[in-house]
């Protein structure tokens, strides 16, 4: 069996179905950091090892600041005595190990796949970012876009499209809620995610106070996640009978149990693959209009189809009139909670494992 490892800064836990999926093709070493920050709200557990699986933690050191220079120790001496057939690197720019890697894969004739969002965010791209994307696609076999939006930032800077594939970014929901389970009656928005600065999250309680009292709409809201913000929104909830935080939760069947009060999902602040996991529940998002402020995952949100966009401009007036205009058309809820979950059946079908393994070989018998 082939021996296919995974190379990434942090362990994020709604890639480990992936993982766990991958192991029956490949025998998977996945090497990751540790967290140092508990307000970002990331993995702190390893996961069990198997026969065909492993977690390998190695430290990372930060050579210049919190964004530049990163070197997480060991990839280059793990890589040099297993030689695995085939490495999958979170495509971090900034990381010296980054290019060390793909550089020694290069040498050893290692098949190495970059995997990230390119360019996506970037309305404007610099000469050395050009140049430092240009040199990255001598060393890789192919670069997995996270979606079609990020394929297009790459080309824009002349990567031929025979270096791109495309794997949309996802997760999967082992307890998905299917349209025909919303019963109509649901009062709640849900926000699922990290609970930082740019989540924004005051925002959203703010026009939920205006609406309570301008409106005398009883909309309640539902957290969930972790972060820097938690504190505050803890003692908020103390306070204001109608906004409701549960924290980080791991069990998909206990945010299932919580999603089925709510009627849409809202992430005022920057969002990303939180957007996936809110249409699998069958709640349209409702996100703003600024495309390179969102990871690429907001690309799959299309206006009036499976989820509804506000003017990040004027975000208090828009979110308010976004909400109010919503909860007006109850027939219009019904559509847009079909189509995202819709959307969400097309992202994950097939799953993001067998994505990869359509790109690694092409095709199963191949491997």
């Amino acid at each position: 069996m082939k021996k296919l490892c995974i190379i990434e800064p942090l362990l994020a836990d709604y890639r480990l179905i992936t993982f766990h999926e991958l192991q029956n093709y490949f025998k998977v070493d996945v090497i990751f950091s540790p967290i140092d920050n508990m307000q970002e709200g990331f993995n702190t557990y390893i996961p069990s090892n198997s026969a065909y699986i492993k977690f390998i933690k190695v430290p990372t050191i930060k050579i210049f600041n919190e964004k530049n220079g990163q070197f997480q120790l060991g990839v280059a001496k793990y890589i040099y005595a297993n030689k695995p057939d085939i490495v999958m690197i979170s495509a971090n720019i900034r990381y010296f190990s980054f290019w060390t890697t793909i550089c020694l894969c290069k040498l050893l004739n290692i098949k190495v796949y970059a995997h990230g969002h390119g360019l996506y965010k970037r309305s404007h791209i610099n000469f050395i970012y050009s140049l430092l994307y240009k040199i990255l696609f001598i060393f890789v076999t192919s670069y997995i876009c996270y979606t079609e939006d990020v394929k297009r930032s790459l080309v824009s800077i002349g990567i031929h499209e025979e270096k791109l594939s495309i794997a949309e970014n996802s997760l999967t929901n082992l307890h998905t809620v299917k349209p025909e389970e919303k019963t109509g009656k649901e009062n709640g928005l849900l926000f699922i995610g990290r609970l930082r600065k740019d989540c924004k999250i005051n925002l959203l309680l703010t026009i939920l106070e205006m609406m309570r009292i301008k409106e005398n709409r009883n909309i309640h809201l539902h957290i969930i996640g972790d972060g820097s913000r938690y504190k505050y929104l803890d003692a908020y909830s103390k306070t204001h009978d109608w906004c409701h935080i549960y924290g980080k939760i791991y069990d998909h069947k206990t945010i299932h149990d919580i999603s089925r009060k709510c009627f849409a999902g809202c992430y005022p602040g920057n969002a990303g693959l939180s957007l996936v996991h809110l249409m699998s529940l069958s709640l349209p998002p409702i996100i703003h209009d600024n495309v390179y402020e969102h990871g690429p995952e907001a690309g799959y949100i299309k206006h009036e189809y499976n989820g509804l966009l506000f003017d990040h401009k004027d975000s208090i007036n828009s979110l308010y009139a976004t909400i109010k205009y919503l909860v007006d058309t109850p027939n219009r809820i019904i559509r847009l909670q079909q189509a995202a979950y819709d959307s969400y059946k097309t992202l994950t079908e097939p799953s993001l494992a067998k994505r990869h393994l359509k790109i690694f070989n092409n095709n199963l018998s191949e491997i």
